[in-house]
């Protein structure tokens, strides 16, 4: 096997691992994403995943998809962005037609009910862990922190208000660039500062 292939198969199994097992989806995956991505291989340095997750969640569609094709495109550019889609979206196919054709005339069961109610935890801890390992890697001076604070004291005033999501990120894009023109008019200021 060629070295670019064997890159490609790594890339599927990979994200069909993350596919297959990360149940609930969306944020639940991030967890695994950034284990396999940045800690076993070294496809996505770890302080750059948390840059990988923004983007790939300001983007339209599910975040673990849009995360397999942009890591997929870094590692192997549009080939590796294919094979990293189907690995993510294949094992779901396969699994939500298993449970149509099999589990169809369960869903009522008293079985089948209660190990839903038994995932939900595991969920809500999954992306609590998704939610500290971004802090982690991402937080790394007073001004992010405040950010941070910023965000969930936002976040838990928006979902009390029932605001529109749509605000919220429109909030969060305008805020993103008043920091960085603060930033570049500081950087700009003690470029002058230096000259004189």
């Amino acid at each position: 096997m060629t070295s670019k292939k064997k890159v490609l198969f790594e890339l599927f199994t990979v994200f069909a691992k993350i596919g297959t097992f990360a149940f609930g989806g969306g944020y639940v995956m991030v967890p695994m994403i950034q284990k396999e991505v940045s800690e076993n291989r070294d496809w996505v340095q770890k302080d750059k995943i948390g840059e990988v997750i923004s983007i790939s969640s300001s983007m339209p569609g599910a975040i673990a998809m849009n995360t397999s094709v942009y890591v997929g495109y870094i590692v192997a550019g549009y080939p590796g962005a294919f094979v990293a889609l189907a690995g993510c979206i294949l094992p779901a196919i396969f699994l939500m037609l298993g449970f149509v054709i099999f589990l169809a005339g369960f869903q009522d069961a008293p079985i089948m009910k209660a190990a839903l109610k038994g995932i939900v935890p595991v969920v809500s801890g999954l992306m609590i862990v998704a939610m500290v390992k971004l802090y982690k890697s991402n937080v790394k001076d007073i001004g992010t922190l405040i950010f941070c604070i910023i965000s969930v004291v936002l976040g838990v005033i928006f979902t009390i208000l029932s605001i529109n999501v749509i605000y919220i990120l429109l909030g969060c894009a305008l805020a993103g660039v008043l920091t960085l023109t603060s930033s570049l008019s500081q950087f700009a200021l003690t470029k002058l500062k230096e000259k004189k």
